[in-house]
């Protein structure tokens, strides 16, 4: 499945962005080096947020799909795991997501293309449940793409994210494992806020965070967006598969 997967998305990623750059230049500063406090101090209000979310679909009665690989006993093993389900999606999906579709959108303005290209990284996933989760995810992945002129940044957030995500699903029934892994991202968080939050005061780097902005009515950007068949098509499909998967997950 994971093979077959990287296939197509190498095949998409080398369709779609033919004659466009890969954007691995080294991140504009200061994202070279707030690239793990962003991404700590975004992502613990993103998990108190997307738990209440949960918690209100699971009252709705969507439990979601949860599939958990298990990790394996032997050194070799657990490295080709890592590569195989953490760190090969991580760069495939920035490249398709971020290096090639929110820069195919910035035509339509940063702002539009960071929500929309966040818009169908959640939706691709299929997870109802885990939709509001991977949207906020996507919108600080895109923002940090836009704001470095860089893909490197949102990849290794986007890595460490799928490491927490096996670690904690091979682990969730180790009540010290999950409890080392819980206060262990919330001390993170708590000083990557306190981090980023010092960088966005400091005169020097405060307009740096700010995402340069297009003139225009953002409502007709959306619809010329939204309306183009291609996105009507997938949007279709995708909510036919997600309803699919929820049926026979229930």
């Amino acid at each position: 499945m994971i093979c077959s997967y990287s296939v197509s998305a190498l095949v998409a990623i080398a369709v779609l962005n033919k004659g466009q750059s890969w954007k691995f230049e080294r991140p504009k500063k200061p994202f070279d080096f707030l690239t793990l406090p962003i991404y700590f101090g975004s992502y613990l209000p993103i998990m108190l947020i997307s738990l209440i979310y949960v918690s209100i679909m699971n009252m709705l009665g969507l439990k979601g799909v949860d599939v958990v690989i298990p990790f394996p006993d032997n050194t070799v093993g657990r490295i080709i795991y890592l590569l195989q389900y953490a760190l090969m999606p991580a760069f495939l999906e920035e490249l398709l997501f971020r290096g090639v579709l929110l820069e195919r959108l910035r035509k339509y303005g940063n702002v539009l293309a960071i929500t929309m290209s966040s818009l169908v990284f959640a939706l691709i996933h299929g997870n109802v449940v885990g939709f509001l989760f991977i949207f906020m995810l996507g919108l600080v992945f895109g923002y940090i793409a836009v704001l470095s002129e860089s893909l490197i940044p949102s990849i290794i957030m986007h890595l460490l994210n799928n490491s927490i995500a096996l670690l904690t699903s091979n682990f969730e029934n180790d009540v010290w494992a999950i409890s080392a892994i819980s206060i262990s991202i919330i001390a993170f968080g708590i000083v990557g806020i306190i981090v980023t939050a010092v960088y966005i005061s400091t005169n020097k780097y405060k307009k740096q965070f700010s995402v340069p902005r297009e003139k225009g009515p953002i409502m007709s950007r959306v619809y010329n967006f939204l309306l183009t068949p291609g996105m009507i098509i997938f949007i279709c499909v995708t909510l036919a598969m997600t309803v699919m998967v929820e049926i026979f997950a229930a």
